[in-house]
């Protein structure tokens, strides 16, 4: 390949070329680590199983059934990961947000942390064309960050779902600090964060994976009234 200055003769540049190669090692990298982390989610997953199996406390039942429900998530985040390198293995299918939700209200409750504080606004609603988990990691995303960004003091999270004419609208909303304006218009860039240990993959996946369904994102936040991030899915005719 011949270039001209900075500029290949195909339109890229020397460090865009680089950033490709990057890219790449990084994507095998990640298809290895998710190989065995999906080996060691198995261990635990069969391992919690057992012990559940052989004890017969109340509060040990409930604790390790909550650990099987994360690990069974945790085993969905690690296939999604393996889908996104090879597209044609997503399946999308029917998926009832309301009943989603429903269905996963303890391991989002979980996730969210005792400080945190989970009401829920359910309407019946058509299902959507999507991917249930898929539109689990969003949502499981985006409690964690609500959670992460009220801080040891808590607060409250507020999902909504309703039906909007053509669309199906999942509101995911809660009453910490919000962004500073400057912070929001970059908030959906990678590695974009305002947290000192923060990566800055949260929002950036979960807008990556909602257009991946022709939803729209719109985040809606305000410094003294919390965040509002709501996902606007088309409704198959």
């Amino acid at each position: 390949m011949e270039y001209q200055g900075q500029v290949a003769v195909d339109g890229l540049s020397p460090n865009a070329l680089e950033c490709i190669e990057r890219l790449e090692s990084v994507a095998v990298m990640m298809g290895g680590a998710a190989h065995d982390v999906a080996n060691l989610l198995g261990v635990i997953h069969l391992s919690a199983e057992s012990t559940l199996r052989h004890t017969t406390d109340e509060r040990t039942r409930t604790e390790l059934e909550s650990m099987l429900h994360c690990a069974r998530f945790a085993s969905e985040l690690v296939s999604g990961v393996l889908r996104h390198a090879r597209p044609n293995l997503d399946r999308i299918e029917a998926v009832d947000l309301t009943a989603l939700l429903e269905t996963n209200d303890r391991l989002l409750r979980t996730m969210a942390g005792h400080q945190v504080q989970i009401e829920t606004d359910l309407e019946r609603i058509p299902p959507v064309a999507a991917s249930k988990s898929a539109v689990l990691q969003i949502v499981a995303n985006l409690v964690t960050n609500a959670a992460e960004a009220m801080g040891p003091m808590g607060g409250t999270i507020t999902l909504r779902t309703h039906y909007d004419g053509d669309s199906v609208v999942l509101v995911v909303a809660d009453d910490g600090p919000g962004f500073e304006p400057s912070a929001q218009q970059h908030a959906l860039e990678p590695f974009f964060t305002t947290k000192p240990e923060g990566y800055g993959l949260g929002l950036a996946l979960v807008d990556r994976l909602a257009r991946r369904f022709e939803a729209e994102l719109d985040i809606d936040s305000c410094s003294e009234a919390g965040t509002t991030i709501a996902l606007r899915f088309p409704v198959p005719r």
